[in-house]
């Protein structure tokens, strides 16, 4: 029986929560905050990369050593985001009849939705529910290669799984340069799938430097790492744009964070272990998609434009708190658990005949 990982549950409503002030960011300057405060939370779109990062990881920790049925895969990955997923489309939907809103190639656009393809169409991957729900689409394209990517990785020694990383690493940058020097729009390289493949497979890598091969680090390496990230932040990375290329000191931290959380029984970062932060990391990713209605409604209605930043963000938070906690009690978590039950019982038919 493998051992929860509590910490990392508690890491995904930060980053959760990095994405939610971002939004609120976009859309009233939070300017109750320090310059250097804005400065941070203006790249707050990075929460997404860790996103990325962490479902490879917990992936490959769930079903390394286990066989993979493909469709039961796919099955049980749907049973748990689609359904909070359509909750939030048809939120959508209504703050757009509310609204009245005038949306050009709404039809395609919410087909694109409903059907988790939008982040394949740059064009209108970033568009109405996709501006946030782009990443669901593009994490289920990492769903339907996962399998395979487990098997690729299966066998490989140490010193070829480091290489590997070193340029997984190098490829996870690439999108990011390719946009900053104006080669390509942002859309290829923010939300189409393959430029964000490197992400979730660096996730899988570190989980296999851990749980095959013991990898361990040193508080010196811990410490001399979040140093030149910072350096690399403050000379360089807060003038770069497209999130993407925020990468080179992304993966890094993430990759040594999860290295220290999983070998270290004391860490600083325990508190995201607490029984807290780990109801909050279970209602993470409700937290996540209740936003997008709340900003939708947002950018076209601005009473909050007349209350401070502080104020609005209060108030958007709570709501947005409240909704994910009915989305994750009545949506989420029993129709993934009825969705999954129906699977075992036809399992268990399945079996009673042969």
């Amino acid at each position: 029986m493998k051992q929860n990982l509590p910490i990392l549950t508690g890491l995904r409503f930060l980053a959760a929560f990095y994405v939610f002030i971002f939004h609120a960011h976009l859309r009233l300057s939070l300017d109750f905050l320090p310059r250097f405060a804005q400065n941070i939370i203006g790249q707050g779109a990075i929460g997404v990369n860790v996103f990325f990062i962490l479902s490879g990881f917990i992936l490959y920790y769930n079903y390394v050593n286990r066989e993979v049925n493909y469709k039961e895969f796919i099955y049980k990955r749907l049973a748990k985001i689609y359904p909070v997923y359509l909750f939030g489309f048809i939120l959508c939907l209504g703050v757009v009849y509310l609204l009245n809103s005038n949306i050009d190639h709404y039809f395609r656009i919410k087909i694109y939705n409903l059907l988790l393809i939008q982040s394949y169409f740059p064009k209108y991957s970033m568009e109405w529910y996709g501006g946030g729900s782009w990443s669901i689409s593009t994490e289920f394209f990492f769903y339907l290669l996962f399998p395979f990517l487990l098997k690729s990785i299966t066998k490989l020694d140490k010193t070829k799984t480091v290489l590997l990383v070193l340029l997984t690493y190098f490829f996870s940058i690439i999108p990011g340069l390719l946009f900053n020097l104006g080669i390509i729009p942002i859309n290829w390289n923010y939300t189409f799938p393959p430029s964000r493949l490197p992400e979730f497979f660096i996730g899988m890598l570190t989980a296999v430097l851990i749980y095959r091969f013991n990898t361990k680090v040193s508080n010196k390496l811990i410490a001399s790492i979040i140093l030149l990230c910072c350096v690399y932040y403050v000379l360089i990375g807060k003038d770069l744009q497209g999130y993407v290329i925020q990468n080179i000191i992304v993966i890094p931290l993430v990759t040594i964070f999860l290295i220290g959380v999983t070998t270290f029984k004391n860490s600083i970062f325990s508190f995201l272990g607490t029984k807290l932060f780990e109801y909050l990391g279970k209602i993470s990713y409700s937290f996540y998609i209740t936003q997008i209605p709340i900003f939708l409604y947002l950018d076209k209605n601005f009473i909050f434009k007349n209350y401070n930043s502080l104020f609005y963000l209060i108030i958007v938070f709570v709501l947005n708190l409240f909704l994910s906690m009915i989305a994750y009690h009545i949506i989420e978590k029993p129709i993934h658990q009825f969705l999954i039950d129906r699977l075992k019982k036809r399992k268990q038919l399945k079996n009673n005949y042969l």
